[in-house]
């Protein structure tokens, strides 16, 4: 196991150790927390931002445009 300071690990070894898709579980807490930085960014006009958040979001029968 390598060992990085917080916030200092390469994206390229996140990348290598991330399988194609990663299943994880979040609480309501989280995902309302999730989706207001997502918000924030992409009010930054960032595409991707929106992109999963709307994503997201239809995974709850919520549809943003």
């Amino acid at each position: 196991m390598k060992t990085y300071s917080y916030s200092t690990t390469p994206e390229e070894v996140i990348w290598e150790h991330l399988p194609h898709k990663y299943s994880m579980e979040l609480n309501k807490n989280d995902m309302i927390n999730l989706l207001h930085v997502l918000k924030n960014v992409s009010e930054d006009r960032d595409d991707w931002a929106v992109g999963f958040r709307i994503g997201i979001l239809s995974t709850i029968d919520i549809e943003e445009i």
